[in-house]
């Protein structure tokens, strides 16, 4: 409302024509700009809070987003295939790589062995 308002005016017409030519009642016309002002002071509340950093996250806890967000991939991957088995090829690849990067950062042997502690 506040846009188209403001567009006209370089139409020349007024508001209050304005409002009438697009069939808003003065009382709905007032509670939209109410609700436009309310909006604006949430925006500026807003934009006026501190930004949050949020602390860095542990192995495992990377591992476990890395897990859970490959299965919402496989879960899609799984939709497109029950709808259409041909448009499902490509997610269907980046699911896999997806688990085979994850499988190989898990690799727990085949490593130079762990010292057992003090003797």
């Amino acid at each position: 409302v506040a846009h188209a308002v403001a567009s006209s005016s370089s139409q020349g017409w007024t508001e209050d024509e304005l409002a009438e030519e697009v069939g808003l009642s003065p009382l709905l016309r007032s509670k939209y700009e109410d609700r436009i002002g309310f909006l604006q002071s949430m925006a500026l509340a807003v934009d006026a809070e501190s930004a949050v950093s949020l602390p860095r996250l542990t192995p495992l806890e990377q591992a476990k987003g890395f897990a859970f967000a490959s299965y919402a991939s496989t879960a899609a991957v799984a939709n497109k295939l029950k709808d259409n088995t041909a448009s499902a090829a490509p997610a269907l690849e980046s699911a896999r790589s997806a688990f085979a990067s994850f499988a190989s950062r898990l690799s727990f042997g085949g490593g130079p062995s762990r010292p057992s502690g003090p003797h």
